[in-house]
C-alpha cells in the first residue's frame, strides 16, 4: 500500500492516524505483521509492506480481518481519518524471486533504508505493475 499525503499533512498528523491502525492490530493480538516506510525526498508519501509465505497465506490473512467483527471496525475508523490526510493511494503485489535477488536474504525488521525504484522495474518488465 502506497499513501500519498496532502502537503502539510505528513509527520506527526500522519503518525497519529496510523497509530490507530498499529492500536487495532495489537488489541486484536493478530499474528501478521507490516512494516512501514517514509519518503526521504520527492512527494510525500508513505508505503506499508506486508510479507506473506504464499498469495494463499495473503488472501487468508485478509479474510481472517473481514471476518474480526471488532479488528474491522476499528481498521475502518481509522481508514476514515488517515483518508483525511491522503491525497491518494494505491496497491501493489510483488512476488520475490531470489533468482533475479541481488540479496535475497536480508531481514527486513533490521534494514533502516531501502531504495525502491518502482518506475525503473516498470519500464524494464514485460509485465504490468
Amino acid at each position: 500500500m502506497r499513501e500519498y499525503l496532502k502537503a502539510g499533512k505528513a509527520g506527526m498528523p500522519h503518525e497519529r492516524t496510523e497509530s490507530a491502525f498499529v492500536q487495532a492490530f495489537i488489541c486484536a493480538k493478530w499474528p501478521t505483521h507490516y512494516i512501514g516506510l517514509d519518503s526521504l525526498f520527492g512527494k510525500t508519501r508513505s508505503l506499508f509492506i506486508t510479507d506473506y509465505d504464499s498469495l494463499e497465506a495473503w488472501e487468508k490473512d485478509s479474510l481472517a480481518v473481514q471476518k474480526n467483527t471488532a479488528l474491522f471496525a476499528a481498521l475502518d475508523h481509522a481508514s476514515v481519518a488517515d483518508g483525511e490526510l491522503l491525497e491518494s493511494t494505491d496497491q501493489s503485489a510483488f512476488v520475490l524471486n531470489d533468482e533475479f535477488s541481488l540479496r535475497p536474504a536480508v531481514e527486513m525488521p533490521h534494514t533502516r533504508y531501502f531504495e525502491i525504484d518502482h518506475e525503473a522495474w516498470h519500464a524494464n518488465s514485460s509485465r504490468p505493475p
